[in-house]
């Protein structure tokens, strides 16, 4: 088992789309299914235990992670504060899970579902592999950061508004102003904002540094007005307002 935790892996590297990770994107989108369709009809008791144990599992998961870098000596200040767009998301999700709290649940669903989807589709795992520990914490946590969203909106019938997507849009930019700060100062780059990613995503599509960020700006607004449409879709007229239970619970 030893090789499974291990700094070096030598077994096969993850490949993009390959078995492992076509298994990986079939078994998202059925349990994703499975949340839109099947959510509702779960006890509200039933909901709030899974809700509760979903976020104990993204705490203890992002606190193991921490824990195996020190251990293997890859823990550094300009790589794993959590200031990724994915990192934060996971804590305000699990926040948003265990108090059902609207607002950071609309947050979740905004931001934290779409982060979660680009990590889904282009890991960064590399050089590991399936079953490495570092592609099994990867694969747990971003699968959970998605599917809480659609939980949130479609199983507990927290459905965004728009002056609450307006608010996520502000504070996102707030929290992107104080990591460039950080990033100039630790000579880090989170959130991507002083440079792309060393490692394949969905940004090598986009033209280089800076002008990439007026791009990005265009894909975060249009993605939050998108998230936002489904959100309010019709499917999710008929369902009750649980918000108040929620929050008291």
């Amino acid at each position: 088992m030893d090789e499974y935790w291990a700094r070096v892996w030598v077994g096969e590297p993850f490949r993009l789309f390959g078995p492992s990770h076509l298994a990986l994107l079939t078994t998202v989108a059925v349990l994703t299914a499975g949340v839109v369709l099947l959510g509702r009809r779960i006890l509200p008791s039933a909901r709030r235990r899974i809700r509760r144990v979903a976020a104990a599992v993204l705490v203890v998961n992002t606190a193991v992670w921490h824990l195996w870098n020190v251990a293997v000596g890859l823990w550094t200040l300009d790589t794993m504060l959590p200031l990724h767009l994915c990192s934060v998301m996971s804590l305000v999700a699990a926040v948003a899970l265990w108090t059902g709290n609207p607002w950071l649940g609309t947050a979740t669903w905004l931001l934290g579902s779409p982060g979660a989807l680009q990590a889904l589709l282009t890991p960064e795992v590399a050089p590991y592999g399936f079953p490495h520990y570092r592609v099994l914490q990867s694969w747990t946590q971003h699968t959970l950061l998605w599917l809480a969203g659609f939980w949130i909106v479609f199983a507990d019938g927290i459905r965004p508004t728009f002056r609450r997507t307006v608010q996520v849009w502000l504070v996102l930019h707030a929290l992107a102003a104080a990591v460039f700060v950080v990033n100039l100062a630790v000579g880090s780059n989170y959130l991507f904002l002083n440079r792309k990613p060393e490692f394949a995503s969905v940004l090598d599509l986009l033209p280089p540094w800076p002008t990439y960020l007026l791009v990005l700006e265009g894909l975060v607004v249009l993605l939050l007005l998108l998230f936002w449409a489904i959100g309010r879709a019709p499917a999710n007229a008929g369902q009750r307002s649980v918000e108040g239970a929620l929050v008291t619970r």
